[in-house]
Order: C-alpha cells, then structure tokens, then sequence
C-alpha cells in the first residue's frame, strides 16, 4: 500500500481552463497515478491566509465541489490544498476528513469552520494500513506549514479530548439521531402552529461510555443546525473544572460561545430554555450540599416558586422544555447527591404531571480495557458484596 500523498495547493477560484493549469505549489513530485481531480475520492483543505481559518473536506470531484465552494458567500477562502492518493477509497478519505478536523481543531493554527459532526464509527478494508498512513500524512502537513504539533502531543489536549467531531460508537449514535431527529421535528411542528412538549430524556452510562462527549456532540449539532437556529440551548456542568475547560474550548467551535455553559445556578437567573443539556447529572445537589451557600440555595427556590427541600434537577426542569440528563446511574459522588432512586422519583412525578420521560442506554465501553467485566467487579467491591465471586472474576480477568 502507498503512502505516497501529492499535495497541491491552488487558488480559488480554480483557474480556467483547470486542466492546463499549473498548482501554486506542489509539495513533493507527483507520480503518475495522482492526477485524481474527478471521479476518484481525494481530501482538501480550504484556507484563508488573511484570517487563518481552515474548511476540511473530501469528495470524488474535486472541480465540482471547488466551484460548490467558490460559489458559496458565506465561505471566504482564497486557496485549496489537494490530498490525493492512488489507494484512497471513500471509506478512507471519509475517516481522514474527520480526523483532520478534530486535529486542526486542537492544533490551533487554523481556526476550523466545518459545522458537521456526529458521524459514526465504522469499520473497512485494510483500516489499520490507512490509520498509519493517516499518520505519514500528518507528518507531511506539518512538514508544509499546515499543521504545528504531533499527533501524539495533540491528543493530550483539551481541544482534542472534548471535541464534538468524535466518530461515536453505535450506541452513542443512535442516541444523538434519535434525540436530535425528535427534537428537530417538534420544532417543525412548532414553526407550523403546533404546542409547546415538555419533555425529560435520561441518557445513562456507566464511566468511559462517552456521555460528556456525547452530550458536547449534541449540543454543536443543536447549535449548528440552520433549522434549529431559533432554539435557546445551554449546556450545565455541575463541576467547576469542566465548565472553565468548556468555555475555553467555546472560542475555537463555530457556533458556540461561554456564555453556552452553565452552572447550575445559572439556569435559574436566565430566562427560559428550550434545550439544556445536563453533563454528571448524578452531581447535583439539593440543600444538604449547599453549605455557606444555603441561603442563596433557598433563595433561588423561592424564585422558582419551589420548596427548600428541592434540588438542582428540580431547577433544571423548571427552568427549561426540553432536559437531557446524562447520568451515571452507580455514581454517587456525596449523599446530597442525585441517585437512581431519586431520579425515578422524579421521572414518575413528571408523568403523574403530564410530562413525557424517556431514556437511553450506552454500553459500549472506551476507558476500561477490562471492561464491564472489570466495572462489575469494582461495584461489587464497593457495595462490599460478593468478595468471594469478585475475587475469582478478577483473577481471571488479568490471569
């Protein structure tokens, strides 16, 4: 397999007549074979050299979609960098595309205005070879002054660990799909006459399922989406850290900005959400935890016309249509904490009130190498149950 790559890069619009044109700059020899600007799959780069931004993407006509973009007023770039490959296939080039944008995202010398994430994983012919050849073509990048940092250093970063542009797992998937293709319908029902649905969606996962990045995909594609544009939508984290990490990353994702991040508390001093999106849900509180703070706590409830026996969960349904809580349902962090018995609570009291709940599942496990296997032996050892069987299903797993 070839991991020879020909880098062109030319001007946009593409000079006429194309074929007779020669590239601005070509990065290394082109071989015979590299010649694919229609019917062949291949990358490109769109970028301003001006304002240093950056549009990834991939198609098998690479004049076609050039006059796409050219033609397009709301993407201003003055040059176009060909990938081309003899061995790319479309499977591959699609991987590439998406790996590309996650990357340049993260390196931070160009400022990525691709709006379109949520693609699934999937699998092909010979994906190990294309993931190490994706690799030689990072390298060239870099190489051109397209590109600054290794991947390896690139990976470590914050931009690249809560990127919306993940390739998600089935499950996660077909959650998003679900909850995205209801939610977009509702709004067209809404634009047309139809009533307001409030509604609870729980998404539960154990830890290394992927609800964070989940709950961050959704909420780029939410703020992406042209036909959505109306909708008011903020993303809660009850964890200080993560809410100072989200907002930082908000400067460097189109469509997003910090002011999207909340806390809990800031919920309640908005006004009404259509959408919000509750990462660790499990960690909300109730007055038990709020300790000097407890007279703001009752305040806030009192606002909300709630009693002082609430909790933050009961804020975010008051204070929003449309709640999705991604949720652990083993995790505890304190015992003011939100738990499984509590949620259900919850949930059944929503409904007795007319309000429709749901929810979904993630399985598939990205953290753990052991696995649910290993998961199941730690919440045996911390219920302080089972030590025998927990005992022998650990010496198995690592014998």
């Amino acid at each position: 397999m070839s991991n020879e790559f020909a880098l062109r890069q030319y001007t946009l619009p593409l000079p006429q007549p194309f074929e007779a044109s020669e590239s601005l700059q070509d990065f290394g020899t082109p071989k015979p074979g590299f010649h694919h600007d229609e019917s062949w799959p291949v990358l490109y780069i769109l970028t301003n050299s001006k304002n240093k931004t950056a549009y990834i993407g991939q198609t098998t006509n690479y004049r076609r979609r050039m006059k796409q973009h050219a033609a397009n007023v709301d993407k201003d770039f003055d040059r176009t960098l060909l990938i081309d490959n003899p061995t790319f296939n479309q499977s591959a080039t699609f991987e590439f595309e998406n790996r590309l944008i996650e990357l340049f995202c993260a390196d931070e010398k160009y400022q990525v205005t691709n709006a379109n994430n949520g693609y699934a994983q999937f699998d092909y012919f010979e994906r190990p070879q294309y993931r190490q050849k994706f690799r030689d073509l990072w390298t060239k990048l870099r190489e051109e002054n397209y590109a600054i940092h290794p991947i390896e250093e690139l990976e470590n970063t914050d931009l690249f660990k809560f990127s919306p542009f993940k390739t998600l797992t089935p499950d996660q998937y077909e959650t998003i799909e679900a909850i995205y293709r209801r939610l977009e319908q509702e709004h067209e029902d809404i634009k047309h006459g139809g009533p307001k649905k409030e509604r609870v969606t729980v998404v539960n996962g154990a830890p290394g399922t992927g609800k964070t990045i989940l709950a961050i995909s959704l909420m780029f594609k939410i703020k992406n989406e042209p036909n959505l544009s109306g909708l008011r939508v903020g993303f809660v984290t009850p964890m200080e850290s993560l809410s100072k990490t989200l907002k930082k990353l908000t400067h460097f994702l189109p469509g997003l900005k910090p002011g999207d991040i909340l806390s809990p508390n800031d919920v309640t001093k908005n006004d009404r959400y259509d959408v919000l999106l509750v990462d660790e849900a499990h960690r909300l509180g109730n007055y038990l935890s709020a300790g000097a703070g407890i007279g703001a706590f009752y305040n806030t409830c009192e606002r909300l016309s709630l009693p002082r026996t609430s909790s933050q969960v009961d804020w975010i349904f008051k204070c929003c249509d449309k709640a999705y809580l991604f949720f652990d349902p083993k995790q505890q962090v304190r015992a003011s904490g939100l738990n499984r018995d509590g949620l259900e609570q919850r949930l059944n009291q929503l409904e007795e009130a007319g309000i429709e709940t749901e929810e979904f599942n993630l399985s598939t496990q990205m953290r753990v190498r052991g696995g649910d296997e290993y998961l199941d032996f730690v919440y045996d050892l911390l219920d302080n149950k089972a030590y025998m069987h927990a005992g022998m299903k650990f010496k198995a797993l690592f014998s």
